[in-house]
């Protein structure tokens, strides 16, 4: 991926754990993963295209994809205004760790589902304001 480098862009809202702990429950019950079992990290990537998140009383459904990221960078969320989509993007290798079971990539895909559903107007803005979708 070319173009500029985002690291660490803060959130504009804050969020409570016990909020973070609602929201991860919902998502398992809509993903019909059970609350004492592991997330299946594949199965959970490839299933984002059933999420949907809202933002100023309209619907944005979730689309993933597997494409090579700078040195370093596991995973990506943007939103995608050409195709009015928020795209989770795993590395290579991050896809492949997910594949093996890791943990490592499984709290990336996790880490990055929560910045599709949490910032949704934030990556619409930062959108706006850099070309991060081809």
């Amino acid at each position: 991926m070319s173009g500029p480098r985002l690291i660490g862009i803060p959130a504009i809202h804050a969020r409570s754990y016990a909020g973070l702990e609602a929201l991860a429950k919902y998502l398992r019950k809509t993903l019909r993963f059970g609350k004492d079992q592991p997330l299946p990290g594949v199965e959970l990537f490839e299933n984002l295209d059933r999420i949907t998140v809202a933002s100023s009383g309209r619907k944005i459904r979730l689309e993933y994809a597997v494409n090579m990221l700078e040195q370093g960078v596991e995973a990506v969320t943007r939103y995608c205004p050409d195709r009015g989509c928020i795209e989770v993007v795993l590395s290579e290798s991050c896809y492949e760790g997910l594949e093996q079971r890791q943990v490592r990539a499984r709290f990336s895909l996790c880490h990055e589902l929560s910045h599709a559903v949490l910032h949704v107007d934030e990556l619409i803005q930062l959108a706006n304001t850099v070309k991060l979708c081809s």
